[in-house]
């Protein structure tokens, strides 16, 4: 690879990185549910802690659960 191929690429890896970050710390804080003393993240911002959310049941459970709420535009 010529040397400004390379330069034009590390360029522009340089510049998609800072955009990642910029958004990453720009990205509000996420909303947090407590029950029974453990902290879960609210994903929906509902105030209550949904079925997918709930760290405490099976991962298959959650999946179930957050597929039966999503369209099939968000399936695919």
């Amino acid at each position: 690879m010529k040397k400004t191929n390379r330069i034009l690429l590390m360029s522009s890896l340089i510049f998609l990185a800072s955009q990642l970050v910029y958004q990453v710390q720009a990205a509000p804080k996420p909303a947090t549910i407590k029950v029974n003393g453990k902290t879960f993240i609210d994903l929906n911002r509902n105030g209550k802690l949904d079925i997918y959310e709930d760290t405490r049941l099976p991962l298959e459970t959650r999946v179930r659960n957050i597929v039966s709420l999503m369209t099939d535009e968000e399936k695919a």
